[in-house]
């Protein structure tokens, strides 16, 4: 998922004012700044009053943790691999191998000495390369410190279980990086104390961001209350068959053509 994606997706629950919001984490994480995005709507929603439970999947490590720790409440699995609270980045060059097979080589002026920080034209050293060491420890700082405030602990024991470390879902509870374990029915049930609904009450659930697919549509059609003519409704029900791979090579004669 992109964070542009799931911080719309979270914005409009929000304005449909949805009573709570379940999170669903399968993540081995990606970009700091995308993870970040996401934790923060994941904030806004909490302080619009809206509770926020995460059930985790097979993956919650890294950026997928970072985005599910200001939720009220996280559920993972027994095996859920989780944590990894590190950050990493790499930067490659190309000029041995350009010069080397196709004779291509580089020159560069700079007017300003950061100018190069991200070049690919050479490996990174010296000053270059302390200014890069010294981005990333601000970003591990950052994201230490926001495991503290989101989990409620002490830095220090932040700092114990992370360094990029990967737990499981058993080991997580134990070191407080997560609420419990279940699965996903568990994370709902919590979701719902939190909406103080008693175990009978009923809720509505709605999945964003929402399936805007032809596909979609037509399972909508086929859905609703409507009458439509029963040729169309022999190919809306025919289309989507379509849908399922064990299906996907029906083949379909003389169907009605539809202007």
């Amino acid at each position: 998922v992109g964070s542009d994606t799931v911080t719309r997706a979270i914005r409009q629950a929000r304005k449909d004012n949805v009573q709570g919001l379940l999170l669903r984490v399968s993540s081995p994480g990606g970009s700091v700044i995308a993870s970040d995005v996401i934790r923060r709507e994941i904030e806004l929603t909490k302080q619009s009053g809206i509770p926020v439970v995460v059930s985790m999947g097979d993956l919650a490590a890294s950026g997928g943790y970072y985005i599910s720790l200001n939720a009220d409440y996280i559920v993972a699995q027994a095996g859920t691999i989780t944590g990894s609270i590190g950050v990493i980045a790499m930067l490659t060059s190309f000029h041995k191998s350009l010069k080397k097979n196709l004779k291509v080589t580089f020159d560069s002026y700079q007017t300003m000495d950061n100018a190069n920080t991200f070049s690919t034209e050479t490996l990174p050293s010296g000053k270059r390369l302390e200014r890069l060491q010294s981005s990333i420890d601000f970003i591990y700082e950052d994201f230490l410190q926001k495991v503290a405030h989101g989990r409620d602990m002490k830095i220090e024991k932040v700092r114990e279980i992370a360094k990029g470390r990967v737990w499981s879902g058993l080991s997580a509870k134990e070191h407080g990086l997560v609420d419990e374990l279940g699965d996903v029915h568990l994370a709902m049930q919590r979701l719902k104390e939190r909406m103080n609904l008693s175990e009978g009450d009923s809720i509505e659930a709605k999945v964003y961001p929402e399936d805007d697919s032809p596909l979609a549509a037509i399972r909508s059609l086929l859905s609703a209350q409507i009458k439509i003519p029963e040729e169309l409704q022999s190919l809306l029900e025919t289309l989507s068959l379509l849908e399922k791979p064990e299906q996907a090579t029906l083949r379909i004669p003389n169907l009605p053509k539809i202007q």
